[in-house]
C-alpha cells in the first residue's frame, strides 16, 4: 500500500503500470518469467475452487488484449462515457480485472490493488485505511460466487457491487472499533503514567509510541527534539528522567544512544488491563 500511495497514485494507467503493480504483488510467489507479462492461451488458465472444480474459465487472450486497452482508458476518465461515482467505478474495475484475469496469477490480488490505485487517484486517501482486501478474504467463496453470478446472469455487476459494498461497509465498522479501542487505549495510558509517575505529556507520547511499535522500537534525542519541538537539553533531560524511573533503557549503538522500552513498562501497562 505504501507503494502504491508514493509511486504510482499520481501515474495514470498503462501496460507498463499494470505490469509494474503485477510484478509488485508477485515479487515472492510466482517465478520471474510468469510475472509482468500478460497471460497466453497455452498458459491453459482456469479459475477453481478448494477442491478443484473449475467454475470459470477466462476468456482468449485476443479479447483480453482488447478489452484492457478500453480497461486502460475507462481507468484513466478517458473513455468519454458520463459521470460515475469514484467507488462506483473503483468496484468496476475491481470486477473487470478479475473478469478478464490478463495475468498467469495474481489476478484477484492485482484487481484489489487497482480497486485502491483509482480511489487514492481520486482523492479518496483514507481508503488506504480500510481492511477491505482483509474482509474480501474473510468470505473467499462469497467472492468467487459473486463473480460467478454475475457472469451467468449477461455480466450483470450488480450482484457483485453488493457483495463490494457490503464488504465496504464491514471494513468501516471494523475501522471504526480498531479506533475506538485505540483511544481507549491512549487515554488508559496518559492515565496511567500521569497518575503513576507524573510524567508530561511528551514523555508519555514517548512511551506510548514503545508500546505501540513493540519490540525493537526505540526514541533518540534527536527524533524526539523535532517531534517535540524542544531543546536538545530538555530532550536529553527528558528522556533520561524516565530511564532513572525504569520505564527506558538507554543502549550506545555507535556514536548514537538509543532509549528502549524495558520490561518494567510492558507490566506497568499489563498490570492495569
Amino acid at each position: 500500500m505504501q507503494a502504491l500511495n508514493q509511486e504510482y497514485k499520481d501515474k495514470k494507467m498503462s501496460h507498463e503500470v499494470l505490469f509494474d503493480l503485477h510484478r509488485l504483488i508477485t515479487k515472492d510467489t510466482l517465478d520471474q518469467d510468469k510475472q509482468g507479462r500478460y497471460r497466453r492461451d497455452s498458459d491453459n488458465i482456469t479459475v477453481n475452487d478448494q477442491v478443484e472444480f473449475v467454475y470459470y474459465i477466462p476468456p482468449k487472450e485476443k479479447f483480453v488484449a482488447q478489452e484492457i486497452e478500453r480497461l486502460i482508458k475507462f481507468a484513466n476518465n478517458e473513455d468519454g462515457g458520463g459521470f460515475m461515482h469514484p467507488i462506483i467505478k473503483a468496484i468496476f474495475l475491481h470486477f473487470w480485472i478479475g473478469v478478464l484475469h490478463p495475468f498467469y496469477d495474481g489476478n484477484g490480488r492485482l484487481a484489489r490493488t487497482i480497486f485502491y490505485w483509482y480511489l487514492l487517484r481520486e482523492g479518496y486517501w483514507t481508503m488506504q485505511y480500510l481492511p477491505i482486501s482483509l474482509v474480501i478474504l474473510e468470505a473467499p467463496t462469497k467472492y468467487g460466487m459473486a463473480f460467478v453470478y454475475s457472469e451467468q446472469d449477461d455480466f450483470d455487476v450488480t450482484y457483485f457491487y453488493d457483495f463490494h459494498m457490503k464488504k465496504l461497509m464491514q471494513a468501516l465498522k471494523n475501522f471504526d472499533a480498531y479506533l475506538e479501542r485505540k483511544l481507549e487505549e491512549n487515554k488508559k495510558i496518559q492515565t496511567l503514567f500521569h497518575a503513576n509517575y507524573n510524567l508530561n505529556p511528551r514523555q508519555i507520547q514517548a512511551l506510548h509510541y514503545l508500546l505501540s511499535q513493540g519490540e525493537g522500537s526505540y526514541v533518540n534525542p534527536s527524533s524526539y527534539e523535532v517531534l517535540c519541538g524542544i531543546s536538545r537539553t530538555t530532550a536529553i533531560a527528558d528522556l533520561k528522567a524516565i530511564e532513572r524511573m525504569k520505564l527506558v533503557e538507554s543502549k550506545k549503538i555507535g556514536k548514537y544512544v538509543r532509549y528502549y522500552g524495558t520490561q518494567l513498562l510492558k507490566d506497568a501497562i499489563g498490570k492495569n488491563d
